[in-house]
């Protein structure tokens, strides 16, 4: 797994990635589509030839049998391209970082250190009409400028000391929407790929989380942490912001859990802009509530068990672990 990490996965990420990022569109995204259009007509061409030609036992088993070869070449690809990033060292070890168990006294504090980041830089950003945040340059804008936010981090980390293209707008954005994506990094084409339609609150942290993954980060709890820190590396309020919230948004959660007194007193500290902001994000995913949503989560909570994630999409909360142990580590 060392030579994995330290030399396959960097050479091989680094030379796809160098390829695609001139195209200016997802390549992931295109190649998804071809292959389900060309599977469903494939699947369609068997059925037909199943029923008008003879020979119809050993004609489903070829169809089985192709099926289960691609599945096979499919998933050969993605572990020897990425999957095998599950199941190295966690995060926690490559930065020396102690996720032992904390008491609610410090997670309370480690959300009041997180207020006091998000506040000020509420003031600082533009918004609305309706008083809800949003960036000051386009969307597009802030995608050009996430690889960039990592050469921050690769001083303290030689980690990141790599250099990667800008993640990629999806053309079908509001598809993921409907299955309440925010995001997605396709292995086989190295590109993270970016929902458009997002509102501003988390569009930024989630450039760095999808950005985060090129870096062979897999698990989705040490990609959020390592966006906050990108993000927090950055000179723009808007992405330091966006970075904050996005670690105090799992933060709280996670206080109300264990201490909602202690919970109930931080949250009376929001400012009304970030209470906006956040009342926008809930709005906005209320409305793509549904069966769609529903079984995305069923088949995202599939994979990432499946990828040695036991705790399914839980497993995003436990950035609040890594964040834990570098606040008081810094502090």
């Amino acid at each position: 797994m060392t030579f994995y990490q330290e030399k396959f996965y960097p050479a091989v990420s680094k030379g796809i990635n160098a390829v695609v990022d001139k195209i200016p569109f997802s390549l992931g995204e295109i190649l998804l589509y071809a292959l389900c259009i060309t599977l469903a007509v494939y699947l369609v061409v068997q059925i037909i030839r199943f029923f008008t030609r003879p020979y119809r036992f050993c004609r489903a088993m070829a169809l089985l049998l192709n099926l289960g070869l691609i599945a096979s070449i499919g998933y050969f690809l993605f572990m020897a391209l990425w999957g095998l990033n599950y199941h190295g060292p966690t995060l926690a070890e490559k930065l020396s970082l102690d996720t032992a168990p904390r008491s609610s006294e410090e997670l309370t504090e480690l959300c009041s250190s997180l207020i006091e980041e998000c506040v000020p830089l509420r003031e600082e950003v533009t918004q609305t009409s309706d008083g809800v945040f949003a960036y000051s340059s386009s969307k597009q804008g802030i995608l050009r400028g996430s690889a960039a936010l990592y050469a921050g981090l690769a001083d303290e980390y030689p980690l990141f000391g790599k250099s990667y293209g800008s993640p990629k707008q999806v053309l079908f954005s509001k598809g993921l929407s409907y299955c309440q994506i925010t995001g997605v990094f396709c292995p086989l084409t190295m590109e993270p790929n970016v929902n458009m339609d997002t509102p501003s609150l988390y569009f930024a942290a989630t450039a760095a989380h999808e950005t985060a993954h090129l870096y062979g980060v897999a698990r989705e709890d040490e990609a959020n942490f390592v966006a906050y820190l990108a993000c927090s590396s950055s000179a723009d309020a808007q992405i330091r912001y966006s970075g904050s919230m996005l670690a105090l948004s799992y933060s709280m959660s996670q206080l109300h859990e264990a201490d909602e007194n202690s919970y109930n007193t931080l949250r009376a500290r929001y400012s009304p802009g970030m209470e906006r902001d956040l009342q926008d994000y809930a709005d906005y995913w209320k409305a793509f509530d549904g069966p769609v949503a529903d079984k995305a989560t069923d088949v995202n909570n599939a994979y990432l068990k499946s990828n040695n994630q036991t705790d399914g999409v839980k497993s995003y909360g436990r950035m609040v672990d890594l964040l834990l142990a570098y606040h008081f580590r810094t502090n």
